[in-house]
């Protein structure tokens, strides 16, 4: 606490990048992550083995995109949603939709 205030810690992976983004913010600037904010977040998650996600940057390209069936658990940072599908960045710069109903979200 600094002159009665609560700073925190944070840090935000970057996927294209060795480094990730670290620094402090003042804890009355955050709100309490509870259940009726999860499908709010705009940060790591995860997609579903088994779920089909496009590889494409472009929502409307999924159309024309032949889909992959995930054999395992895949993730990264949720960007976008479009019409009941997620927009995921994964490591090396790989974009890919897949439904809303196949993101795992982080437990409150």
């Amino acid at each position: 606490m600094v002159e009665d205030v609560t700073w925190l810690f944070i840090a935000i992976p970057v996927y294209d990048s060795l480094t990730n983004s670290k620094g402090w913010i003042k804890e009355n600037d955050t709100v309490p992550y509870t259940k009726d904010k999860v499908t709010l977040v705009q940060s790591d998650v995860a997609i579903k083995a088994g779920a089909e996600v496009y590889k494409t940057f472009n929502f409307d390209d999924i159309k024309k995109t032949t889909p992959i069936k995930l054999v395992a658990e895949d993730g990264g940072r949720l960007e976008e949603k479009v019409n009941g599908y997620c927009r995921i960045s994964e490591a090396g710069g790989v974009s890919v939709w897949v439904k809303e109903s196949s993101v795992i979200y982080p437990e409150p």
